[in-house]
C-alpha cells in the first residue's frame, strides 16, 4: 500500500526539520500530513507525523482482510486524525476514527451505537519488547461502550498480558454474521495477567 505524494516541503534549522502540511494518498485515500524531526543531527532524533483525512472504509477492510477473517460491512469514508511519534526505539500512535450511520466499517452490529455517531480512539506505545495500551476505546458521545488498557510484554517471542483490563461498563447487545446473526449481550470488567503460548 504505497504512499503517494508529488512534493514535500521541509524547513531546516540547526536542530530541527519541519514538514509543511501536504496532501498525500494512502491506501487510495487522501490524507493531509505535517510534522517535525527534532534533534536530527543527534543519535536519537525524534520523529513526529500528524495526519488527518477521510479514508475509504472499503480500503481499510481490504488492508485488514488478511488478519481479520470475520465478515465485514462497509459504507462511505471514515474521518481520521492522529499522530505518530518515534524516539529511542519506541513508537507512539494516537488516533481517533469517527463513524456514523452512513460512514462505517462493521464486523458486528452494536445495537447501542446503531445509527449514532461513534468513534474509535487508540493510544498505544510499542517498543522492542513491549506494547503499552494506554487506551483503546469505542464510544458514542460521552458514553463508552468498550475500553481496553494494559500492557503486553515480551511481544516478539512469548507474549505476556500484564494488567490488561477490558471494561464494558453498560450492557451492549451485538449481532455478527460470523455467528449467524444471533444477538448476544455483554457487560463486565475483567483484568488479564496471562502468558500466551503458541
Amino acid at each position: 500500500h504505497p504512499v503517494k505524494a508529488r512534493d514535500l516541503y521541509f524547513k531546516f534549522d540547526e536542530k530541527n526539520i519541519k514538514i509543511a502540511p501536504k496532501d498525500i494518498v494512502l491506501i487510495s485515500s487522501p490524507l493531509t500530513i505535517n510534522g517535525e524531526i527534532k534533534d536530527y543531527m543527534s543519535k536519537t532524533p525524534e520523529y513526529t507525523i500528524n495526519f488527518k483525512g477521510d479514508i475509504s472504509s472499503n480500503n481499510i477492510a481490504a488492508v485488514l482482510k488478511p488478519y481479520i477473517k470475520f465478515p465485514c460491512r462497509t459504507s462511505g469514508v471514515l474521518n481520521t486524525q492522529g499522530s505518530i511519534n518515534y524516539k529511542d526505539n519506541t513508537l507512539k500512535l494516537k488516533s481517533k476514527i469517527n463513524a456514523d450511520k452512513d460512514n462505517y466499517i462493521s464486523y458486528a452490529v452494536i445495537k447501542e451505537l446503531l445509527n449514532k455517531p461513534s468513534s474509535l480512539s487508540v493510544d498505544i506505545e510499542a517498543g522492542r519488547n513491549f506494547i503499552n495500551i494506554n487506551d483503546i476505546s469505542v464510544s458514542e458521545e460521552k458514553n463508552t461502550a468498550l475500553k481496553i488498557t494494559g500492557q503486553i510484554e515480551n511481544n516478539e517471542k512469548e507474549p505476556v498480558l500484564k494488567n490488561v483490563n477490558i471494561l464494558i461498563p453498560n450492557t451492549v447487545t451485538t449481532a455478527s454474521d460470523f455467528f449467524g446473526g444471533e444477538e448476544m449481550s455483554f457487560y463486565g470488567n475483567i483484568t488479564l495477567n496471562k502468558k500466551l503460548s503458541s
